[in-house]
């Protein structure tokens, strides 16, 4: 009966996640709907035993999401219930999803849960080709839909076509990134090799086309944390990686814009040629705060500057964690302790390394970017997780190890 019970709660979450990422839904969010959908969930879980083995309900995660949800209060009182409801929202998706994730870690062996996860891939790369559809038809189409452009289109329209936006594309880069990882194993997977290239090729031709620079900005900077960093296996080797990557990234920056501006023109996306030329202006004048973003993270840090304590009702757009301290003080850092307990829960079943790739790409976008999407949300703390688990790991793993043993992720 508990194999039935499983199985069914798998193809429930398996549904909710096929839900959140498919670009032919026009979602009508319901935040309540989704709030009483999740707490079932989490409740037949806990119900059918399928938790045993995890400390969920004593987990930092669980501290931390209500420590936030404390700090959101005063978005409330300052106003903002419209900013309050998204905010809590999105603590709700990572709380749920990093669920999901350590529930499918618990229970279920490869094989049921590979043919799962396979067919999500299939389904992502169905609407990566409609995103490319609609894309060729209306070049700005993915940005439209998440308002970043004056072209003015129903993106009703864009939905019936199954047009990706930027929940959809940003989560290609890390569904990307794990696949790339399963490369990188050491196990031999032979032709099964092709079952991960391809999806690459054309989840990347997505990326690319949608015309979203920090997207092209976080697949080059995965790549050397994945050469460099994912390789070392001791925590001073890795502190050492990581420097040094900054110091290439910051040293040779120049080169990297002109690799994604060389990738614009090649692929005939003008907005990066556009985009790079207004940032190489404004570094050579000195003066970044001539780009629009900047400015925008400026009014936020300002804001916060202004408000330490308990936050204002004014700040910028993009940058989650600014936003997050302009509206709440410095109370928004507890937002990163959420991300960071979230990405501890996994860091009990797979390799550290790759866990802490996952948390500096996920910090790096919610510093430039938004990161309320259910869409990305659910990509980043349930499918890219779990493409990077390996065998059972049920009550018997040795999670003082953090999943070395059982992983064996790390390459020669």
């Amino acid at each position: 009966m508990k194999v039935r019970v499983s199985s069914l709660i798998l193809l429930i979450i398996s549904a909710l996640f096929v839900y959140s990422t498919c670009t032919f839904i026009r979602l009508q969010y319901s935040f309540y709907l989704a709030a009483f959908t999740y707490v079932i969930v989490f409740l037949w879980a806990l119900q059918s035993g399928l938790l045993i083995g995890s400390d969920f309900l004593h987990s930092p995660l669980l501290k931390w999401f209500f420590i936030v949800l404390l700090f959101s209060i005063l978005l409330y009182l300052h106003g903002g219930s419209y900013q309050w409801v998204t905010f809590f929202a999105g603590y709700l998706h990572i709380v749920f999803w990093t669920l999901c994730f350590e529930i499918v870690a618990l229970n279920f062996e490869d094989g049921e849960r590979e043919a799962h996860l396979k067919i999500h891939i299939l389904l992502m790369a169905f609407w990566s080709f409609a995103t490319m559809r609609a894309i060729n038809m209306y070049p700005l189409a993915s940005r439209a839909m998440y308002g970043n452009t004056s072209m003015a289109m129903d993106t009703s329209f864009l939905h019936s076509i199954g047009c990706g936006g930027y929940g959809f594309i940003y989560g290609l880069v890390f569904i990307s990134i794990a696949l790339f990882c399963k490369l990188f194993r050491r196990e031999k997977l032979g032709q099964r090799r092709i079952l991960y290239i391809v999806p690459i090729v054309i989840f990347g031709i997505t990326i690319i086309k949608a015309g979203f620079t920090t997207a092209i900005i976080m697949l080059l900077l995965s790549a050397l944390l994945l050469f460099f960093y994912a390789r070392t296996e001791k925590s001073s080797s890795g502190m050492l990686a990581l420097f040094i990557i900054l110091i290439f990234v910051l040293a040779f920056y120049q080169y990297f814009m002109n690799l994604i501006y060389i990738i614009g023109d090649a692929f005939g996306v003008d907005i990066f040629t556009e985009k790079i030329g207004k940032i190489s202006s404004a570094l050579d004048a000195s003066n970044i705060l001539q780009l629009s973003r900047f400015n925008y993270f400026y009014k936020s840090w300002t804001s916060f500057l202004a408000h330490p304590l308990f936050g204002s009702s004014e700040a910028g757009i993009d940058s989650q964690i600014l936003v997050q301290l302009a509206y709440m003080g410095i109370g928004g850092i507890s937002y990163v302790g959420l991300l960071h307990s979230a990405f501890s829960v996994m860091r009990r079943y797979i390799h550290k390394q790759y866990i802490n790739m996952l948390e500096i790409l996920t910090l790096f976008l919610t510093l430039f970017n938004t990161f309320n999407d259910m869409n990305s949300i659910s990509v980043v703390f349930f499918l890219t997780p779990c493409l990077m688990l390996k065998g059972n790991v049920n009550q018997e793993t040795d999670t003082t190890n953090e999943g070395i043993e059982e992983y064996e992720s790390i390459p020669n």
